[in-house]
C-alpha cells in the first residue's frame, strides 16, 4: 500500500497498514528568491491531523530512520516518538501535544541532537523538553521557514 492508498483508505474508513506520509513544499521560485537573499532555510516540515480523539502531529523527516525513542505510551494517546537517522534527531511524531509542546518540538528537531546524548532524557517524562533546546533557539530563526 502506498501513501495515496493509505490516505484514501483512512478517508473511506477502510483498513490501512500505517499512517501515510504527506509532504508539503514551497514553490521553486520562492526557494530561489530566499537563497538569493542569503536567508537561511530553517523550516521544519510539519503535518497534523485531528481525527476522532487523537491530535497527531509530525515534525521533520520521518521517511527514513534507524532508531526511535518513545516517551509516554501509544495506548494512552499522549506520546512522543522521536526519530533518529545515523545518530541524529530527524523528526518527531506526537499524539495530543499541548500548545507549549507545539513550540518546543520543531526547535528540538532543528537541533539535530545526537542519539547517545539525548535518548535517556527524551524517554524520561520528568525531563522538560525545553531544557534540550539551547537557549535562544526556542523558536529558531522563524518557524515560517526563513530567517
Amino acid at each position: 500500500m502506498n501513501n495515496r492508498g493509505r490516505t484514501l483508505a483512512i478517508l473511506n474508513y477502510q483498513d490501512y497498514d500505517r499512517l501515510p506520509l504527506v509532504h508539503f513544499g514551497f514553490w521553486r521560485e520562492t526557494l530561489q528568491k530566499w537563497a538569493g537573499e542569503g536567508k537561511p532555510y530553517t523550516a521544519v516540515p510539519h503535518f497534523y491531523s485531528d481525527l476522532f480523539d487523537l491530535a497527531l502531529e509530525a515534525w521533520g523527516d520521518l521517511q527514513a530512520w534507524d532508531q526511535t525513542v518513545l516517551r509516554g505510551t501509544l495506548e494512552g494517546g499522549y506520546f512522543y516518538l522521536f526519530y533518529f537517522a545515523q545518530g541524529r534527531l530527524v523528526g518527531a511524531l506526537v499524539g495530543n501535544p499541548s500548545d507549549e509542546e507545539r513550540k518546543t518540538i520543531p526547535a528540538l528537531v532543528r537541533t539535530r541532537a545526537v542519539y547517545a546524548e539525548v535518548a535517556g532524557r527524551l524517554r524520561d517524562e520528568g525531563v522538560d523538553l525545553r531544557t534540550l533546546v539551547p537557549e535562544g533557539k526556542e523558536r529558531g530563526q522563524d518557524d515560517a521557514g526563513v530567517g
